[in-house]
């Protein structure tokens, strides 16, 4: 079991920072109409906006993404690179920026606003997997929806929303969601850059 120190968590935050600011389940078997597009929107084809292809984006991000964190479980670090810029939408990583530059100037040496990662839902990660991947809710022009699953983590199981939206011809997260926490990631940010007047 890893422990993500306050100051691990904090370098990986300023490292997000600094490229948004330079650049302003285990897979369940689902249908894949476009496997391409679900997995890259880089590849010069536009992800469908359809169920199952929301349904296996989520999939295919927490297998990359899950990947990478198990790989770096069994080499007692936690991962380097950050997640959010390729699999989160650009209103998060704009919240995101700034609650990362607030804490690097004003809470340096502290924990700050992150005290979890909300990937894997806690502080350490262990043998990490999702299941039970299924479409809660989907907004009437297909452009948002929302994918509830059972996060897996050190023998513990968390049920999990993540809000997704269509841009740049494909799927991203928009928000992670705790839901036996009652924790919605994305409003506690905005919360607490607006109690440090952070615009």
């Amino acid at each position: 079991m890893k422990y993500i120190t306050p100051l691990s968590f904090a370098v990986i935050l300023m490292m997000i920072s600094c490229s948004n600011s330079n650049t302003n389940n285990n897979a369940t078997d689902q249908s894949q109409p476009d496997i391409e597009a679900t997995t890259s929107s880089d590849k010069g084809k536009k992800a469908p906006k359809t169920e199952e292809a929301v349904l296996a984006r989520v999939n295919a991000i927490y297998t990359d993404v899950f990947g990478e964190y198990n790989e770096a479980d069994l080499q007692e670090s936690i991962p380097q690179s950050s997640p959010d810029e390729k699999y989160c939408s650009s209103d998060w990583n704009i919240i995101l920026g700034k609650v990362a530059d607030f804490d690097s100037v004003n809470n340096p040496d502290d924990i700050g606003f992150f005290d979890a990662d909300y990937w894997v839902m806690g502080q350490d990660f262990h043998e990490l997997s999702i299941s039970d991947v299924q479409l809660k809710d989907k907004s009437a022009d297909g452009n948002k929806a929302t994918v509830e699953f059972k996060l897996h983590n050190s023998g513990e199981v968390t049920t999990v929303d993540v809000d997704m939206v269509y841009e740049k011809g494909n799927w991203f997260i928009d928000n992670f969601i705790d839901v036996d926490n009652d924790i919605d990631w994305k409003q506690e940010m905005l919360d607490y850059l607006k109690e440090n007047n952070v615009k």
